[in-house]
């Protein structure tokens, strides 16, 4: 339990500490859904040997402030698919950044904020390399 603890303290301190995201809901948002589509490429190809969510991804093209509500509904999507998949079993990984996603996706939306598209898809780089730089926990083989 320490370590899921330690892992959201460390999310949210990237979050609060860096000045790239620290004013933006918008950046925030891009960057905790790129980790999350990291660890759901990760998981989705551990239990099922399948990379739909990756190929949905990629061909869903530039990422973009309007785009990220859609990768919010099939992030939700799929991790709801690959926990009927595994009987209930949920990446804890996924739901912490899930967690903070929810306190912070709302606003972001709403935002009237305008957010250059080439920083939301930087942003969402970040985000995946920082999952598997940070947040990845390479002892479990779904996450």
């Amino acid at each position: 339990m320490q370590g899921l603890s330690d892992k959201k303290e460390l999310i949210n301190s990237i979050l609060k500490n860096s000045e790239f995201l620290k004013y933006n809901e918008v950046l925030q948002s891009a960057y905790l859904l790129g980790m999350m589509s990291a660890g759901l490429i990760n998981r989705q190809f551990a239990i099922s040997k399948n990379s739909s969510f990756e190929k949905w991804l990629n061909n869903a093209g530039l990422i973009t402030k309007e785009l990220l509500e859609r990768i919010w509904t099939k992030c939700d999507e799929t991790n709801k698919k690959l926990s009927n998949v595994s009987r209930g079993k949920r990446s804890a990984n996924i739901e912490i950044m899930r967690d903070i996603l929810i306190g912070i996706l709302p606003s972001a939306f709403l935002s009237q904020k305008r957010v250059k598209s080439a920083y939301v898809t930087l942003t969402f780089a970040m985000g995946g390399s920082d999952f598997t730089k940070y947040i990845k926990d390479n002892t479990q083989g779904d996450e």
